[in-house]
């Protein structure tokens, strides 16, 4: 049957709703009512797994078995807590359907209630006596599925019926850590409030503390019950209330005032790093993870000398992502670059500001209105309609032509091979819907209902695994270089092909994994539009890690714009030739590119910015530098920092996509192309120069 769920009639009339086709059927043959297809599925299981109430009160009425199992141990009431299905629930509990069954991952109703946060339909299990404190095979409860997600409400409902908040799971996390790990900081309040004790260690041996993020840990502390608060003042190395609170950026800067140390290393650097002064001698105490440094000496890089004493701190993984390998040879150069450290820090802080009309075509938000100006997509196309609708992009409907509702840029020629998002993020690498923004993008909402409660069938894998019990489930037998925890909280299964895996709602695949990488930044990284992501991490976080290395959001992390460490690949470009054809020699245009593609990850798209940087990084430049007269100096520094068009007031715009810094807010207003390279503008970021 075309479109079936099953190889047994009557449960395709049960998913389907054909409830006067269904009667006849088992009217007419009374054993169909409880027939098994391929997964032991009957008919009453399918459903609850559509929503059909109809025909579950019509099979409950003939006397279905209402406990039977499915081949996974599902029972109709598992599939229907799941899916969402409060009066099939209702139906199916006042039939006898029992509350605390198990499937094959060890998980009741309860926890997929908790988990998916279907808050009426957990009161009912609950007031009917589900266990609130069932735990799964990984040890885990329903408060720990509430917690992770930040189901506020559901977590109020589980405490309200005694559920502990100090069980460990298999791997020694309390609800607390798992809040604390996924930044609910309103669930973690909630839980501290309710006797979660935040010095518990798991087994990494940290603690719900430590775990915090940011100014989190702080908070507990102050609310958590006062036999805490005793312990707490004994540990010198914790605050107190009486103390600053140094997760504040401001809080550590003054704790600098009249330090000499702050002559030696910037103060800001300290504090940006983490740092806040402890008073004795010259060393500093970070306000995270409690690690202190000391011996000082001009020229130290903080959040470098940080990295070295606590490489997985949670304040350096949240605010300085630059990759850390602490195996690495430190003779390759210094990890970490000034120039770099302070543009990720302005960026993440909100200095750069974006001052763009966006979307460009704001009637294309919604993924299914661009899905539907596919009608009349070529079938031959390499490329499937679902994916570039996904990608932000919406048909023209001429050739293969398509244009993104966010920047406007539109691509075409499409070849086998290539993806949606890869050629998205590779022609348009600054696209705010790319890079994470929000944008007012309105994810597709569609899909049947059998794939929320987990069907078995294989053109359903997606729907299968949207449940964290699946994607585990999936790394069975699997050796991975990531922890199977790590990547199934993230959205990611195993095809079981080596170390690939793919995302259950966006179908993104990863493969190549690196020990020291993390499942949700990868993610992130080269889906940035997974609903997934930006439902459970937010656009925050996937802006931050789209702004983390220009390099790479190009197609290969082999080649730049065209370019690639290759020395003659470099000459090659059409701008270096013009270059040396004016006369610059070939070493300095060379030297030149490299430097620009190793510090932006671009080269040059211009003539005239390659020869300005090659003649002020030639030795000629470098020596008048050095002779240059102080005054001169300053004025040249004043003059560089007045616009370009009224050379009065401070340049303040980006250009994008050029990334010229030529004019004032003002000038800029009426601007559609660059001053200096006459290339279209189609963003324009505000910054702050000091």
């Amino acid at each position: 049957m075309e479109g079936s769920v099953s190889n047994v009639e009557v449960c395709n009339f049960a998913y389907t709703g054909q409830l006067e086709k269904l009667r006849q059927s088992i009217l007419s043959d009374k054993t169909l009512a409880c027939k098994t297809d391929q997964d032991r599925r009957t008919a009453l299981h399918w459903a609850c797994s559509a929503g059909h109430t109809d025909i579950v009160e019509f099979l409950l009425d003939l006397g279905v078995e209402v406990n039977l199992e499915d081949d996974a141990l599902w029972t109709p009431l598992h599939i229907a807590a799941s899916a969402g299905r409060e009066d099939i629930v209702r139906s199916l509990i006042s039939k006898g359907a029992q509350l605390n069954s198990v499937n094959q991952n060890g998980c009741t109703p309860l926890h997929y209630a908790a988990s998916k946060d279907r808050y009426e339909i957990a009161l009912l299990l609950l007031e009917n006596g589900a266990d609130p404190n069932a735990t799964d095979k990984y040890e885990s409860t329903p408060l720990h599925r509430a917690s992770t997600k930040g189901n506020y409400r559901l977590i109020q409902l589980l405490l309200k019926q005694s559920a502990s908040t100090n069980i460990q799971d298999s791997q020694g996390n309390t609800p607390l850590h798992l809040a604390c790990d996924e930044e609910r900081v309103e669930a973690a309040k909630l839980l501290v409030e309710h006797g979660a004790s935040i010095y518990i260690e798991n087994k990494e041996e940290k603690t719900p503390l430590q775990m915090a993020k940011g100014g989190l840990g702080n908070i507990l502390r102050r609310i958590a019950p006062a036999s805490i608060m005793c312990d707490l003042t004994r540990d010198s190395n914790l605050e107190t209330d009486n103390m600053a609170d140094f997760s504040l950026m401001n809080s550590r800067l003054d704790s600098f005032h009249g330090s000499s140390l702050a002559l030696q290393v910037p103060a800001d650097k300290l504090a940006r790093a983490g740092f806040f002064f402890t008073g004795h001698a010259d060393r500093v105490c970070c306000f995270s993870c409690g690690k202190t440094v000391e011996n000082w000496h001009s020229g130290d890089k903080p959040v470098e000398r940080h990295k070295e004493v606590s490489p997985l701190c949670r304040f350096l993984c949240f605010a300085h992502r630059t990759r850390f390998n602490p195996s690495s040879d430190s003779t390759n150069g210094p990890i970490i670059s000034d120039e770099a450290e302070d543009l990720g820090y302005q960026l993440r802080t909100g200095a750069v500001v974006d001052e763009s009309t966006y979307p460009m075509a704001p009637h294309m938000r919604s993924e299914e209105a661009r899905l539907q100006t596919f009608s009349s997509w070529p079938s031959a196309a390499p490329v499937r309609a679902q994916d570039l609708a996904q990608a932000g992009l919406y048909y023209l409907g001429e050739s293969d032509r398509v244009q993104c509702f966010c920047c406007g840029g539109m691509l075409g020629g499409w070849e086998a091979g290539d993806t949606a998002w890869g050629e998205h993020t590779k022609h348009f690498p600054y696209c705010f819907f790319i890079l994470g923004h929000d944008v007012g993008n309105i994810p597709f909402q569609g899909g049947t209902e059998e794939e929320e409660c987990g069907s078995r069938n294989h053109h359903n894998t997606q729907g299968l695994m949207d449940s964290f019990e699946e994607r585990l489930g999936s790394f069975a037998g699997v050796q991975h270089p990531i922890d199977h925890e790590r990547l199934a909280r993230a959205g990611l299964y195993s095809t079981g092909s080596r170390d690939g895996v793919l995302c259950f709602r966006c179908g993104g695949g990863l493969k190549g994994w690196q020990p020291e990488e993390d499942p949700w930044e990868e993610h992130a990284k080269h889906y940035p539009g997974c609903s997934f992501v930006l439902a459970e991490k937010g656009a925050e976080f996937v802006n931050s890690i789209q702004l983390q290395d220009p390099r790479r959001n190009r197609a290969t992390s082999s080649h730049q714009n065209g370019f690639s460490g290759n020395t003659k690949e470099v000459l090659r470009s059409h701008v270096a030739q013009k270059a040396i054809e004016m006369g610059l020699s070939p070493c300095v245009v060379e030297k030149t590119i490299l430097e620009k593609i190793s510090r932006t990850g671009s080269g040059y798209c211009s003539l005239e910015a390659l020869m300005e940087d090659c003649i002020n990084s030639s030795p000629e430049s470098d020596a008048a530098k050095q002779d240059e007269d102080p005054l001169e100096k300053l004025m040249k520094l004043q003059r560089e920092k007045q616009c370009k068009i009224c050379m009065d007031r401070d340049i303040s715009i980006v250009f994008i996509p050029c990334g010229h810094l030529v004019t004032c807010e003002q000038c800029s207003k009426s601007l559609i192309k660059c001053p200096i390279c006459c290339g279209a503008i189609s963003q324009k970021l505000k910054t702050y120069i000091s």
